[in-house]
């Protein structure tokens, strides 16, 4: 199957999937977190976690 028409894209919309960035200021506002794990140990760290207890 050929598509040989012409392409017509529609600007208006939005453009890929939506993103969120992470931002803790308000958490270090409401309760003086300061992260202690960085995200390579902790999601390492969660995986394993979760391996081990999947039933």
């Amino acid at each position: 199957m050929e598509f040989r028409g012409p392409m017509a894209w529609e600007m208006e919309q939005p453009n890929g999937q939506p993103r969120r960035c992470l931002n803790i200021n308000c958490a270090k506002t409401a309760f003086n977190l300061i992260a202690e794990t960085n995200l390579r140990y902790g999601l390492k760290a969660t995986i394993d976690w979760y391996r081990q207890n999947a039933s």
